[in-house]
Protein backbone atom coordinates (compact mmCIF):
# COMPACT_ATOMS: atom_id res chain seq x y z
CA UNK A 1 0.00 0.00 0.00
CA UNK A 2 1.20 3.54 -0.77
CA UNK A 3 -0.10 7.01 0.04
CA UNK A 4 1.04 9.84 -2.25
CA UNK A 5 0.56 13.43 -1.11
CA UNK A 6 0.17 16.24 -3.68
CA UNK A 7 0.75 13.80 -6.53
CA UNK A 8 0.36 16.49 -9.20
CA UNK A 9 3.30 18.68 -8.13
CA UNK A 10 7.05 18.28 -7.96
CA UNK A 11 7.05 18.39 -4.15
CA UNK A 12 5.00 15.21 -3.76
CA UNK A 13 5.68 12.84 -0.89
CA UNK A 14 5.03 9.12 -0.66
CA UNK A 15 4.99 6.56 2.13
CA UNK A 16 4.73 2.81 1.63
CA UNK A 17 3.82 -0.02 3.97
CA UNK A 18 1.41 -2.76 4.86
CA UNK A 19 -2.28 -1.82 4.92
CA UNK A 20 -2.39 -2.38 8.69
CA UNK A 21 0.31 0.22 9.33
CA UNK A 22 -0.20 2.77 6.57
CA UNK A 23 -2.51 5.01 8.64
CA UNK A 24 0.24 5.81 11.11
CA UNK A 25 2.90 6.26 8.46
CA UNK A 26 0.75 8.65 6.42
CA UNK A 27 -0.63 10.69 9.33
CA UNK A 28 1.60 13.70 8.64
CA UNK A 29 1.11 13.89 4.86
CA UNK A 30 -0.74 16.91 3.52
CA UNK A 31 -3.98 16.69 1.56
CA UNK A 32 -4.80 16.07 -1.22
CA UNK A 33 -3.47 12.52 -1.24
CA UNK A 34 -3.98 9.36 -3.28
CA UNK A 35 -4.10 5.82 -1.83
CA UNK A 36 -2.71 3.07 -4.04
CA UNK A 37 -3.30 -0.59 -3.14
CA UNK A 38 -2.00 -3.69 -4.88
CA UNK A 39 0.87 -4.94 -7.00
CA UNK A 40 1.22 -1.60 -8.82
CA UNK A 41 2.90 -0.19 -5.70
CA UNK A 42 5.94 -2.33 -6.46
CA UNK A 43 6.43 -0.33 -9.65
CA UNK A 44 6.99 2.89 -7.71
CA UNK A 45 10.29 4.46 -8.68
CA UNK A 46 12.32 5.35 -5.61
CA UNK A 47 15.98 6.31 -5.89
CA UNK A 48 17.62 5.12 -2.66
CA UNK A 49 20.73 7.09 -3.56
CA UNK A 50 18.90 10.41 -3.22
CA UNK A 51 18.55 11.91 0.27
CA UNK A 52 15.05 12.60 1.48
CA UNK A 53 14.08 16.27 1.15
CA UNK A 54 14.47 18.27 4.34
CA UNK A 55 11.20 19.07 6.09
CA UNK A 56 10.50 21.54 8.90
CA UNK A 57 7.67 20.08 10.99
CA UNK A 58 5.28 22.31 12.93
CA UNK A 59 2.77 20.78 15.32
CA UNK A 60 -0.33 22.97 15.17
CA UNK A 61 -3.37 23.43 17.40
CA UNK A 62 -5.31 25.63 14.95
CA UNK A 63 -8.85 25.39 13.69
CA UNK A 64 -9.15 23.88 10.23
CA UNK A 65 -9.79 27.30 8.67
CA UNK A 66 -6.64 28.83 10.18
CA UNK A 67 -4.55 25.78 9.25
CA UNK A 68 -5.58 26.18 5.60
CA UNK A 69 -4.82 29.91 5.57
CA UNK A 70 -1.38 29.44 7.15
CA UNK A 71 -0.42 26.44 4.98
CA UNK A 72 -1.33 28.43 1.85
CA UNK A 73 1.44 30.90 2.75
CA UNK A 74 4.13 28.26 3.33
CA UNK A 75 6.37 26.29 0.95
CA UNK A 76 6.07 22.48 0.74
CA UNK A 77 9.26 22.10 2.79
CA UNK A 78 7.34 23.30 5.86
CA UNK A 79 4.78 20.78 7.05
CA UNK A 80 1.92 21.65 9.41
CA UNK A 81 0.85 18.63 11.46
CA UNK A 82 -2.38 19.13 13.47
CA UNK A 83 -2.05 17.62 16.95
CA UNK A 84 -5.33 19.05 18.27
CA UNK A 85 -8.43 18.61 16.15
CA UNK A 86 -10.78 21.54 16.79
CA UNK A 87 -14.49 20.90 16.27
CA UNK A 88 -16.94 23.83 16.40
CA UNK A 89 -20.53 23.47 17.58
CA UNK A 90 -23.23 26.13 17.67
CA UNK A 91 -24.49 27.24 21.07
CA UNK A 92 -26.61 30.42 20.98
CA UNK A 93 -28.14 32.26 18.04
CA UNK A 94 -28.46 35.86 16.97
CA UNK A 95 -31.66 37.41 18.35
CA UNK A 96 -33.56 39.88 16.13
CA UNK A 97 -33.43 42.51 18.88
CA UNK A 98 -29.61 42.37 18.78
CA UNK A 99 -29.81 44.45 15.60
CA UNK A 100 -31.30 47.28 17.67
CA UNK A 101 -28.01 47.68 19.59
CA UNK A 102 -25.62 50.56 18.97
CA UNK A 103 -22.65 48.24 18.30
CA UNK A 104 -22.14 44.62 17.33
CA UNK A 105 -18.72 43.36 18.42
CA UNK A 106 -16.90 40.36 16.87
CA UNK A 107 -13.78 38.70 18.24
CA UNK A 108 -13.27 35.95 15.64
CA UNK A 109 -13.90 34.95 12.03
CA UNK A 110 -15.95 32.02 13.28
CA UNK A 111 -18.24 34.38 15.20
CA UNK A 112 -18.79 36.37 12.00
CA UNK A 113 -19.67 33.19 10.08
CA UNK A 114 -22.21 32.17 12.74
CA UNK A 115 -23.72 35.68 12.69
CA UNK A 116 -24.05 35.66 8.89
CA UNK A 117 -25.61 32.18 8.97
CA UNK A 118 -28.21 33.43 11.46
CA UNK A 119 -28.96 36.50 9.36
CA UNK A 120 -29.74 34.30 6.37
CA UNK A 121 -31.68 31.65 8.26
CA UNK A 122 -33.82 34.20 10.09
CA UNK A 123 -34.17 36.39 6.95
CA UNK A 124 -33.21 39.50 8.89
CA UNK A 125 -32.88 42.79 7.03
CA UNK A 126 -29.22 43.64 6.49
CA UNK A 127 -30.13 47.34 6.42
CA UNK A 128 -30.91 47.15 10.15
CA UNK A 129 -27.35 46.26 11.12
CA UNK A 130 -25.82 48.83 13.51
CA UNK A 131 -22.17 49.85 13.79
CA UNK A 132 -19.67 47.00 13.68
CA UNK A 133 -16.45 46.51 15.66
CA UNK A 134 -14.00 43.66 15.03
CA UNK A 135 -10.87 42.40 16.77
CA UNK A 136 -8.61 42.49 13.70
CA UNK A 137 -8.22 42.55 9.94
CA UNK A 138 -8.90 38.82 9.45
CA UNK A 139 -12.24 39.18 11.21
CA UNK A 140 -12.97 42.31 9.17
CA UNK A 141 -12.34 40.39 5.96
CA UNK A 142 -14.92 37.76 6.96
CA UNK A 143 -17.53 40.54 7.21
CA UNK A 144 -16.39 42.24 4.03
CA UNK A 145 -16.95 39.03 2.07
CA UNK A 146 -20.65 39.54 2.84
CA UNK A 147 -20.59 43.22 1.88
CA UNK A 148 -20.42 44.48 5.49
CA UNK A 149 -17.64 46.90 6.43
CA UNK A 150 -16.56 47.40 10.06
CA UNK A 151 -16.68 50.84 11.63
CA UNK A 152 -13.90 49.97 14.09
CA UNK A 153 -10.74 47.87 13.69
CA UNK A 154 -8.15 48.40 16.46
CA UNK A 155 -4.48 48.81 15.63
CA UNK A 156 -3.59 45.60 17.49
CA UNK A 157 -5.62 42.47 16.85
CA UNK A 158 -6.40 41.54 20.45
CA UNK A 159 -9.34 42.01 22.78
CA UNK A 160 -7.63 44.48 25.19
CA UNK A 161 -7.01 46.89 22.31
CA UNK A 162 -10.55 46.32 21.04
CA UNK A 163 -11.88 47.31 24.47
CA UNK A 164 -9.71 50.45 24.51
CA UNK A 165 -10.84 51.41 21.01
CA UNK A 166 -14.52 50.91 21.85
CA UNK A 167 -14.18 53.17 24.88
CA UNK A 168 -12.89 55.89 22.57
CA UNK A 169 -15.58 55.45 19.91
CA UNK A 170 -18.78 54.35 21.67
CA UNK A 171 -20.80 56.85 23.66
CA UNK A 172 -21.25 56.09 27.38
CA UNK A 173 -24.41 54.09 27.96
CA UNK A 174 -24.38 52.59 24.46
CA UNK A 175 -25.89 49.16 23.94
CA UNK A 176 -23.23 46.60 22.87
CA UNK A 177 -23.73 42.98 21.80
CA UNK A 178 -20.60 40.81 21.98
CA UNK A 179 -20.43 37.67 19.85
CA UNK A 180 -18.01 35.25 21.53
CA UNK A 181 -16.95 31.66 21.88
CA UNK A 182 -18.29 29.91 24.97
CA UNK A 183 -14.77 29.14 26.21
CA UNK A 184 -13.70 32.80 26.05
CA UNK A 185 -13.19 34.42 29.47
CA UNK A 186 -15.41 37.22 30.80
CA UNK A 187 -12.75 39.93 31.12
CA UNK A 188 -13.92 41.82 28.04
CA UNK A 189 -17.59 42.18 28.99
CA UNK A 190 -16.71 42.94 32.62
CA UNK A 191 -14.55 45.86 31.51
CA UNK A 192 -17.07 47.17 28.98
CA UNK A 193 -19.98 46.79 31.40
CA UNK A 194 -18.50 49.62 33.49
CA UNK A 195 -19.59 52.11 30.81
CA UNK A 196 -22.06 50.29 28.55
CA UNK A 197 -25.10 48.04 28.48
CA UNK A 198 -23.54 44.76 27.36
CA UNK A 199 -25.09 41.52 26.14
CA UNK A 200 -22.90 38.51 25.39
CA UNK A 201 -23.94 35.87 22.89
CA UNK A 202 -21.90 32.67 22.94
CA UNK A 203 -22.53 31.73 19.33
CA UNK A 204 -20.26 28.69 19.28
CA UNK A 205 -17.99 26.43 21.25
CA UNK A 206 -14.68 24.88 20.21
CA UNK A 207 -13.90 21.41 21.53
CA UNK A 208 -10.45 19.89 21.08
CA UNK A 209 -9.38 16.30 20.62
CA UNK A 210 -5.67 15.48 20.95
CA UNK A 211 -4.02 13.22 18.39
CA UNK A 212 -1.76 10.29 19.26
CA UNK A 213 1.58 12.05 18.89
CA UNK A 214 3.53 8.80 19.17
CA UNK A 215 2.63 8.13 15.54
CA UNK A 216 3.55 11.58 14.28
CA UNK A 217 6.90 13.03 13.16
CA UNK A 218 8.88 14.84 15.84
CA UNK A 219 8.27 18.60 15.77
CA UNK A 220 10.75 21.39 15.19
CA UNK A 221 8.17 23.92 16.41
CA UNK A 222 4.73 23.92 18.04
CA UNK A 223 2.21 26.69 17.34
CA UNK A 224 -0.78 28.01 19.30
CA UNK A 225 -3.33 30.59 18.14
CA UNK A 226 -5.62 30.75 21.18
CA UNK A 227 -5.65 30.45 24.96
CA UNK A 228 -8.30 27.74 24.76
CA UNK A 229 -6.00 25.55 22.67
CA UNK A 230 -3.22 26.00 25.22
CA UNK A 231 -5.56 24.96 28.02
CA UNK A 232 -6.67 21.93 25.99
CA UNK A 233 -3.08 20.74 25.49
CA UNK A 234 -2.28 18.54 28.51
CA UNK A 235 0.89 16.89 27.22
CA UNK A 236 4.47 18.11 27.43
CA UNK A 237 5.74 20.56 24.83
CA UNK A 238 8.81 18.96 23.19
CA UNK A 239 10.13 21.97 21.24
CA UNK A 240 10.02 25.80 21.04
CA UNK A 241 6.53 27.30 20.98
CA UNK A 242 5.18 29.95 18.59
CA UNK A 243 2.22 31.98 19.88
CA UNK A 244 -0.03 34.29 17.91
CA UNK A 245 -0.28 36.91 20.69
CA UNK A 246 0.92 37.97 24.13
CA UNK A 247 -2.32 36.64 25.63
CA UNK A 248 -1.71 33.17 24.19
CA UNK A 249 1.96 33.32 25.21
CA UNK A 250 1.04 34.19 28.81
CA UNK A 251 -1.14 31.07 28.99
CA UNK A 252 1.72 28.92 27.67
CA UNK A 253 4.09 30.38 30.27
CA UNK A 254 1.52 29.66 32.99
CA UNK A 255 0.80 26.07 31.94
CA UNK A 256 4.29 25.19 30.65
CA UNK A 257 6.77 27.38 32.55
CA UNK A 258 9.86 25.72 31.05
CA UNK A 259 8.76 26.18 27.43
CA UNK A 260 10.72 28.45 25.09
CA UNK A 261 8.10 30.92 23.84
CA UNK A 262 8.23 32.95 20.62
CA UNK A 263 5.74 35.50 19.26
CA UNK A 264 4.37 35.76 15.73
CA UNK A 265 5.25 38.82 13.68
CA UNK A 266 1.56 39.80 13.63
CA UNK A 267 -1.69 38.51 15.09
CA UNK A 268 -2.87 36.90 11.85
CA UNK A 269 -2.41 33.89 9.60
CA UNK A 270 0.13 35.90 7.61
CA UNK A 271 2.01 36.77 10.80
CA UNK A 272 2.16 33.13 11.87
CA UNK A 273 3.31 32.01 8.42
CA UNK A 274 5.97 34.70 8.16
CA UNK A 275 7.46 33.78 11.54
CA UNK A 276 7.42 30.06 10.74
CA UNK A 277 9.29 30.80 7.51
CA UNK A 278 11.85 32.87 9.42
CA UNK A 279 12.41 30.05 11.92
CA UNK A 280 12.63 27.28 9.32
CA UNK A 281 16.09 26.51 7.91
CA UNK A 282 14.52 24.67 4.96
CA UNK A 283 12.06 27.31 3.67
CA UNK A 284 12.06 26.95 -0.11
CA UNK A 285 12.69 30.37 -1.62
CA UNK A 286 12.00 28.95 -5.07
CA UNK A 287 8.54 27.70 -4.16
CA UNK A 288 6.82 30.75 -5.58
CA UNK A 289 5.16 31.61 -2.27
CA UNK A 290 6.05 34.98 -0.83
CA UNK A 291 5.57 35.88 2.86
CA UNK A 292 2.37 37.78 2.00
CA UNK A 293 0.97 34.79 0.09
CA UNK A 294 1.32 36.32 -3.38
CA UNK A 295 2.83 34.25 -6.18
Amino acid sequence: TAVISSADISHSEMVMGELSEITGKAAALQAPAVIVIGDVVREATVDPGQPAPAVFTVWTTFTGDLTRRVQHLLPPSIRLVPVLQAATTRVESLEPEDLEADWLVFTSRRGVQCFLDDLRQQKLDIRRIPRLAVVGQATAEALEEAGLYPDLIPDTADTPDLVRSLKQEAKPGSHLVLFRAREADSVMEQELSKQYAVIRRDLYEIQYEAQDTRRLPKPDLMAFASRSAVRAWTQDIPCPVLCISDITASQVRQDHPTASVLLADAISAAGLAATIRELSPVADAASGVSPDGKN
